[in-house]
């Protein structure tokens, strides 16, 4: 075909001159019906008068099949009670079907509604909240400011039930603040639930806490359901004193595994923190952290990786308690070193250490992977751990 001309009718009708086969081509477009609208992210959220809300508020359009669907028209609408302002009255969705606005708090305070629309469908309701202004001793969350503890780059800002997370703002205690858990301080054997006159709620359920800092927070996450949740933290928890952060909304899903590292490179390339299973070795570039011994790991090593997001185990450990035995993961389980993928014998254990919350991933690694730096991805039910994980390996050795 060798198109020449074009032209479109009132219908609609695309006309191609195809001039070498001396012909006319009609295309006929063909209408595709939105059949749903669906809230992917941006309910529940709250925040205090004036500000953006976190997260966009964002819906979905597909078709009879389930397919998203591109170029279709969502009006956004919001009480106007609240005095609450989009970002836009419409948007178009994406190839991806998604439409979104972002949203900003008026100064009427209180849960509000917020509708998308598309002509023929039923009405999305997303349900937001302005709350009170809070004093200027609260302690606050940073936007974006809730991250698994092993603080990749870019981070992993998913949670699951029994990971480490990190949150980080201002005014969760009093300046010069530095106290990890330590055994005396343990409840009945578990970590505690408020510790240096600091609380977490995730989902409402008292969150245990490794340590505590004017401005960061290591805490494991409860046991929540799955999807979007708030996170609160308290200061002087527990006095008349009170007082509460205003909640930050996170998503929670059944696995968020995230890698610890020996040290964190601007690049967001990091060593994972490794040992030789067998020797006890630490596995990495020799002179990486002064002072210490590393070795290159090399084929057929036995290999521990510690990590945490790793999700539920069987036997199951509740938040904040110590295992007392080995727990394997219940979620399926890859790995790949250097893109390779391991076969599933060489996948030899993924499950709970004896520290809350940390996780051990226990592999052999296999004959042919190149040497240098190899980036390690777990996934664990579907969920990738990041990209920017990766173990020393030396030159190859004959078995």
């Amino acid at each position: 075909m060798a198109p020449w001309k074009l032209a479109v009718d009132s219908s609609g009708n695309v006309y191609i001159s195809d001039l070498v086969n001396s012909r006319v081509r009609m295309l006929t477009p063909q209408a595709v019906t939105p059949a749903a609208i669906a809230i992917t992210s941006g309910n529940n959220q709250s925040a205090v008068p004036g500000t953006v809300l976190a997260q966009p508020v964002t819906v979905k359009v597909t078709d009879s099949t389930g397919a998203p669907l591109a170029g279709v028209i969502v009006n956004f609408a919001v009480d106007p009670a609240s005095a609450a302002t989009l970002s836009a009255p419409a948007a178009i969705t994406l190839p991806s079907g998604l439409a979104s606005v972002t949203v900003t708090l008026g100064s009427a305070t209180g849960a509000f509604t917020l509708t998308a629309s598309v002509s023929g469908l039923p009405i999305a309701t997303f349900t937001l909240t302005t709350v009170a202004p809070i004093s200027a001793t609260a302690p606050t969350i940073s936007m974006g400011g809730i991250a698994g503890a092993g603080l990749s780059s870019p981070p992993v800002t998913s949670l699951s039930a029994n990971a480490i997370v990190s949150i980080f703002g201002t005014n969760f205690a009093p300046a010069g603040t530095a106290r990890q858990v330590g055994p005396s301080d343990l409840v009945n054997g578990r970590l505690p639930t408020t510790f240096a006159g600091v609380c977490v709620l995730v989902g409402n359920q008292p969150a245990p806490i490794f340590s505590v800092y004017p401005n960061q927070l290591n805490v494991q996450v409860p046991s929540v359901t799955v999807g979007a949740t708030m996170v609160e933290v308290k200061n002087q928890c527990g006095t008349a004193q009170e007082q509460t952060s205003v909640p930050a909304p996170v998503t929670v899903q059944a696995a968020s595994p995230e890698f610890f590292y020996f040290v964190h490179n601007a690049n967001g390339q990091n060593p994972i923190a490794a040992l030789n299973a067998v020797t006890g070795a630490y596995v990495g570039a020799p002179g990486l952290i002064s002072g210490a011994t590393f070795i290159p790991a090399q084929s057929g090593d036995y290999l521990t990786l510690f990590a945490t997001g790793f999700g539920a185990t069987n036997p199951s450990f509740a938040a904040g308690e110590l295992p007392g035995a080995a727990a394997g993961i219940t979620q399926t389980i890859s790995v790949t070193v250097g893109g390779v993928a391991l076969a599933a014998t060489e996948i030899l254990y993924a499950g709970v250490t004896q520290n809350a919350g940390l996780y051990q991933l226990n592999i052999k690694l296999p004959s042919g992977i190149p040497a240098g730096n190899q980036a390690v991805i777990v996934t664990i039910g579907g969920v990738a751990s990041p990209s920017g994980g990766f173990i020393t390996v030396g030159s190859s050795t004959a078995l």
